[in-house]
């Protein structure tokens, strides 16, 4: 008999698996779709990694994840995969011993810009120059529009591959390589 651990987690005594209910967009439409696995571990980690997802793509984040969840997820899937070692460097440096300490605990849905500006305040009442405060605060050299493409691409394929054992043998490490994502991204915002 299945039943139900948290919103979106259920356990089948019978069969011993646990099952993750998630949803999708097939042909215009929100369906709901539910993904086994053999351990609670991995029903939580794949939890986990769909909230991550969410929150890339722009969706609402999750009301429970903190900035420090995150900001730790930002790092070891985006940036340490993805930049040079002294691009790692400085991102940790501000992370882990600048926005981690003063707004780790904050709730990504209760982060206001009122509350980002009284953090940069308290980093020049710690004594930091202006040019490294706009370091907390810079962009990127891609456009936010081509970023949220490649993330949500990104997320598709993962999602793929884990409905479709087929495609995660053989086409999806190709698929997220970083230059087909963005290359694919530039295709569609054309």
């Amino acid at each position: 008999m299945r039943k139900t651990l948290k919103r979106n987690l259920a356990y089948d005594d019978e069969k011993d698996l646990f099952y993750v209910s998630f949803y999708c967009e097939e042909g215009g439409r929100r369906v709901r779709r539910a993904k086994t696995y053999p351990t609670l571990a991995q029903a939580e980690e794949a939890m986990a990694q769909r909230r991550m997802a969410q929150l890339v793509r722009g969706g609402a984040a999750p009301a429970d994840m903190t900035l420090e969840e995150w900001l730790r997820y930002w790092m070891e899937e985006l940036i340490l995969p993805n930049c040079e070692k002294t691009t790692v460097h400085g991102y940790e440096n501000i992370v882990y011993v600048h926005l981690i300490p003063a707004l780790g605990e904050v709730r990504v849905q209760e982060l206001t810009p009122m509350r980002v500006q009284q953090y940069y305040g308290e980093l020049r009442k710690k004594g930091l120059a202006n040019n490294t405060i706009r370091k907390h605060h810079q962009r990127g050299k891609i456009s936010d529009e081509l970023r949220h493409e490649a993330l949500y691409l990104a997320e598709s394929y993962r999602d793929k591959a884990l409905m479709d054992n087929d495609y995660a043998a053989d086409g999806y490490a190709r698929d997220m390589e970083l230059e087909h994502i963005y290359a694919e991204a530039e295709k569609r915002l054309k």
